[in-house]
């Protein structure tokens, strides 16, 4: 499985809905499966804030409806890089909206983290997930590229502390 990392100032598209350093990780398997997670720099794993609420209802769409059958995956959501996947509450009062990363179709929403939020905190690469997207096949490499890998995301993180100090 490949990691890739959504930061949002490198990326122009997002850069312009989100805050610095909000990143998501986006992991993408070899059947172009992506899973959309928080990155370890994310404010809320970062500084260790506890989630207490996720609302997949955005806008004038809730993530939650989303239904999808068959092989061509229909009646799923489709979504673009900045589209909002769901808005995470913290104990702190924050709220930070976690936008897919990459354009495609929503495959399924994590509808664990709604009763158990934690899960976001505890084990955000694996039962802590947000959600999992499938991207165009003729656009999926170009999709990918345009993500930093794990290296190029490590040294984007070296630039933020350098320029910090």
């Amino acid at each position: 499985m490949l990691i890739v990392i959504q930061t949002f100032n490198r990326d122009p598209l997002a850069s312009m809905q989100k805050k610095e350093g909000e990143d998501i990780c986006i992991l993408i398997h070899s059947n172009r499966i992506c899973i959309v997670t928080l990155a370890p720099s994310h404010p809320i794993l970062e500084k260790k804030k506890k989630v207490t609420g996720v609302n997949f209802n955005v806008g004038k769409v809730n993530r939650l409806d989303n239904k999808v059958s068959g092989k061509g995956k229909r009646g799923a959501q489709w979504l673009g890089p900045s589209s909002t996947l769901c808005s995470l509450s913290c104990e702190d009062g924050s709220i930070y909206d976690v936008c897919s990363g990459i354009k495609g179709q929503l495959i399924e929403v994590n509808e664990a983290l709604i009763h158990s939020p934690h899960l976001i905190n505890e084990e955000p690469l694996n039962t802590g997930y947000i959600g999992i997207l499938l991207p165009p096949l003729k656009e999926h490499q170009q999709e990918t590229e345009r993500l930093l890998t794990e290296d190029q995301y490590q040294e984007v993180l070296r630039e933020r502390q350098s320029a910090c100090t």
